[in-house]
């Protein structure tokens, strides 16, 4: 004999063709079909937020790509700058080496000597036609600049003088 419970188990001698018998209570139905939506609520819930999960994850990789990104590009910005200062101070460097070397080739004695007698016809001083002065005296003395202050305030009477002239004509 075959017998079919409440949730249509089957039990006994399966060689026979059970009767099947679906229940007809409605409540039962009632409690599937809130079961199911209540199933379906919480799956669609589950996935929202899988869902929203994803796009976080993936705006925040974007940023922390851009951000890698941007920084990279102002290291290699400052890299390059450092690297065209480096050119420049080696650059000036050489200059400077190379004008320090011209500087002793000119300031050798007989190289100055040589271009005087060459380019600019200079001769060699003898005894003969060599001046000799005094510098002992003293050309700027206190009575030597009191005259020149009263020179300087005559002047400047007569220089504003002219220059008011001028300044009328012009």
């Amino acid at each position: 004999m075959i017998m079919v419970d409440k949730e249509n188990n089957i039990s006994g001698n399966t060689a026979l063709a059970p009767e099947y018998a679906p229940s007809t209570d409605e409540k039962h139905n009632k409690e599937l079909e809130k079961y199911k939506k209540i199933k379906n609520k919480k799956e669609r819930q589950r996935r929202l937020k899988f869902k929203f999960k994803t796009i976080r994850n993936i705006i925040i990789f974007f940023a922390m790509g851009i951000t890698i990104v941007g920084r990279y590009s102002m290291i290699y910005s400052m890299q390059r700058k450092s690297n065209d200062i480096q050119k420049q101070l080696n650059e000036v460097n050489k200059n400077t080496e190379n004008l320090k070397v011209q500087l002793v080739k000119q300031s050798n004695l007989s190289v100055i000597e040589k271009e005087a007698l060459s380019k600019l016809k200079m001769v060699n001083p003898d005894k003969n036609t060599a001046l000799y002065t005094d510098l002992s005296y003293d050309n700027f003395s206190k009575e030597n600049s009191d005259i020149n202050k009263s020179n300087k305030e005559s002047n400047s009477w007569f220089s504003k003088f002219f220059k008011g002239i001028k300044e009328m004509l012009f």
